[in-house]
């Protein structure tokens, strides 16, 4: 991470993360491009697994009944 070519070419970037209330260091936007050159919204989850639920109910419509039976059966 502190290899100053990787900064300088962008590969590793600055962003503040809100949650945690300061600057962190993650991936910067591989490859850049002239006329699409991206950018970091937000540092992402800081816990894995942080947004699980909402995946499961809100995107895959599971039931509280589906989530136990695969948290029973350890498969998640």
């Amino acid at each position: 991470v502190a290899d100053p070519h990787l900064r300088e070419r962008g590969m590793i970037a600055e962003h503040y993360d809100a949650r945690i209330g300061r600057t962190v260091l993650g991936p910067g936007i591989v490859p850049r491009l002239t006329a699409t050159p991206g950018r970091i919204r937000n540092a992402g989850p800081t816990q894995p697994g942080v947004d699980n639920d909402e995946v499961y109910r809100g995107v895959l419509g599971m039931t509280a009944e589906d989530i136990a039976e695969l948290h029973a059966a350890g498969v998640i």
